[in-house]
């Protein structure tokens, strides 16, 4: 039988120290909670697996079970040792507490350089390292495979934070089977994650934007239910339905949730958040030393309510926070293989969409994987029983927007049904305007995934094509609608949809004057794809499902020639989007922003197709383009933040001068 090396001082045990470099084990004065120097691979436990036999015996009874030893054994980005005591192998009959005197490292300590993928406990790989693509290397000093990356133990707080989203082409027509494509834009959450100087039993959850913060203890939580075998989750399940048993066991712990909110629909949403929170944590976490005096403290700057996703940014938010505190994460790293990171996403992807299940029934999961991923997708849901089709467009550019709030409450319901009953009444102009949709959909995907000439599927002669293609349905809906002319001009169709003609043959004409190069410059393509936003909201415009709130606002962008607006999401409100022509004045911008507001709208400058979920740890931020450390943030200041330019002036993974140095995420090579 084999030996774990744990003699000589390999896997960075030496002399009592558990791998911590310069004696940083969690505790001062090489206090590792294992007595009297016993740390289970002493001189004499040469025997197999050392740790599971002498080493428990010697180490564990006389620290762990005592109560003198902290959660020492977690290490920074989910790549080292698991935690002695999680749910799959715990070792004791009960959580302990630690002497109130003990030392926990500062979230600014000294960086651990090697990163040892193995788990002590149990001799097997640690959860992270299961998802390594790098090639496995050895030396004589080391048996086990390393790697070298910036981290900080994983007791020190860290940061989460994730994108909203928009529909960039596609509302409604997706319901009935079309494709859409929705994309990130720069509107984030934070999440911070953060641990009492002296950790309690209990863990929290602060959401302060509107007023949620609320402590359970956690052993009163019902983790027997959820550890059983025909119950149990492991990080690595696709969970696709929520059972009904295991969210009863929930209810009792959210009824005192927010008791001071006087309406009862929010009240009902924060219980709701409270419960998908809860489900999540009682699947991946534990209630060993992990989790006890945990802060989960969560701003955002995306408005809620608005159709921008921002439920499904908590989601990914706390899903990431929970998968690393449980080393099922290995990162983010600089030059991660594309591989590893696609793991490593889908596995955060499949969590958030948990947390989407408990709060909406049955989510598309586009909000979610947006969220997680950044950039933009294609997807396409032709069985609402089943999860949609999706494509990820990881070559999406980065494209100014102007993201306005008409602050108009819509039902989403009701609009779905408006179309509905508006095909119902006129297919024959409908139908063929659904599918003109579904076409602008497919052509800015085969536009948007290229990068360069010799990449290139679709030329100027094939573009043309397609575009003709389109203005013959939209000829076919016109011409139906003379056939029904009366109840078509009642219902305000015929005008946008001769508007969307005339975009698709100025479109057309634009691209008969362009070489198939020439046709990625930023301003060309900047071009086509705003054409094709304006075609798609005048669609939409004829479906009725536009408000005068947002027609004002197309005015008022139209008026100043500065870019292409049109809906986002469901309509009757909500918000527009704009997509900037390049190069529009700094004064002319204020200019329109300043009418905005006085009109009572609420605007946001953000990007489209950005970042998807990042990670700060520790949590210090440097200026872009400088060197230097950079401050460290705290609670405190977090929470302290007014609004959201104090929130991105803290926390923001951009400032003016550009991306701020700390922010890492897991990005895809597009291949191109």
């Amino acid at each position: 039988m084999t030996t774990q090396s744990v003699t000589n001082g390999q896997h960075g045990l030496s002399n009592g120290c558990y791998g911590f470099l310069n004696g940083f084990d969690g505790s001062a004065n090489g206090y590792n909670g294992l007595t009297n120097g016993r740390n289970g691979c002493n001189h004499n436990s040469e025997t197999n697996n050392s740790t599971l036999n002498g080493g428990h015996s010697a180490g564990l009874s006389k620290g762990f079970a005592n109560g003198t030893g902290p959660h020492v054994l977690r290490m920074a980005n989910g790549l080292g040792f698991k935690s002695i005591g999680s749910r799959e192998r715990r070792a004791l009959s009960s959580p302990v507490s630690p002497p109130a005197d003990l030392p926990f490292i500062q979230p600014v300590s000294a960086k651990l350089k090697p990163i040892i993928k193995t788990d002590l406990a149990n001799g097997q790989p640690s959860r992270a390292a299961e998802d390594s693509t790098e090639p496995k290397t050895s030396s004589p000093t080391d048996s086990t495979s390393t790697l070298i990356a910036d981290s900080v133990p994983m007791e020190s707080a860290f940061m989460v934070s994730a994108p909203g989203k928009v529909i960039v082409f596609g509302e409604h027509a997706v319901v009935h089977g079309k494709a859409a494509i929705a994309a990130s834009v720069s509107l984030r959450s934070y999440l911070l994650v953060s641990k009492r100087s002296k950790p309690d039993g209990t863990i929290t959850l602060k959401f302060p934007d509107i007023n949620f913060d609320h402590s359970w203890n956690i052993d009163d939580l019902p983790w027997d239910l959820f550890s059983r075998p025909d119950k149990k989750k492991h990080y690595h399940d696709v969970v696709t339905e929520l059972d009904p048993e295991l969210v009863a066991a929930i209810e009792p712990h959210t009824a005192d949730v927010s008791p001071h909110i006087k309406s009862e629909k929010e009240r009902k949403i924060h219980q709701s958040s409270a419960g998908a929170f809860l489900y999540m944590f009682l699947m991946l976490g534990d209630p060993d030393w992990t989790f006890r005096g945990t802060h989960f403290t969560l701003r955002s700057t995306i408005p809620i309510g608005a159709g921008l996703g921002s439920s499904a940014t908590i989601a990914v938010c706390l899903a990431t926070a929970l998968l690393r505190r449980s080393d099922a994460l290995a990162g983010p790293r600089p030059n991660m293989p594309s591989n590893e990171a696609r793991i490593q996403l889908e596995r955060i992807n499949s969590w958030a969409y948990v947390y989407e299940m408990f709060i909406h029934g049955n989510p598309s999961g586009v909000d979610n994987t947006v969220a997680t991923q950044g950039k933009a997708l294609h997807f396409r849901r032709p069985d609402y029983k089943k999860r949609p089709e999706v494509e990820p467009i990881w070559s999406f550019p980065k494209l100014p927007l102007l993201l306005v709030n008409t602050k108009v409450e819509k039902s989403t319901k009701n609009l779905v049904s408006k179309v509905k009953e508006r095909k119902e009444e006129l297919p024959e102009v409908v139908e063929p305007i659904l599918d003109a949709i579904g076409m602008i959909t497919d052509i800015s995907q085969k536009f948007l995934e290229p990068t360069s000439c010799n990449k290139q599927p679709m030329g100027s002669q094939g573009l043309r094509r397609e575009l003709l293609a389109i203005n013959d349905h939209l000829m076919v809906s016109l011409k139906a609608s003379e056939a029904q002319l009366q109840r078509a001009e009642e219902l305000e169709m015929v005008e946008p949809i001769a508007e969307a003609s005339k975009n698709i043959l100025d479109a057309y004409i634009n691209v008969s004057k362009t070489s198939d190069c020439d046709l990625l410059s930023e301003e060309s393509r900047c071009r086509l794809l705003g054409e094709l936003m304006s075609t798609n909201h005048c669609l939409l415009k004829a479906l009725g499902v536009s408000h005068e709130r947002l027609e004002r606002v197309r005015e008022l962008v139209d008026k100043r020639g500065i870019g292409w607006t049109k809906l986002t999401g469901a309509g009757g409100g909500g918000c527009s989007i704009t997509l900037l022509k390049p190069g529009v004045s700094r004064e002319t911008l204020n200019d329109l922003e300043t009418e905005l507001e006085k009109e009572g709208y609420q605007r946001f400058e953000s990007t489209l197709g950005g970042d998807g979920v990042g990670v700060l740890d520790p949590v210090i931020l440097g200026k872009p383009g400088e060197n230097d450390h950079g401050a460290h943030i705290d609670l405190n200041q977090f929470l302290s933040a007014k609004g959201n330019e104090g929130i991105e002036r803290l926390v923001g993974v951009r400032g003016k001068e550009g991306e701020r140095m700390g922010w890492k995420f897991w990005r895809i090579d597009s291949g191109i």
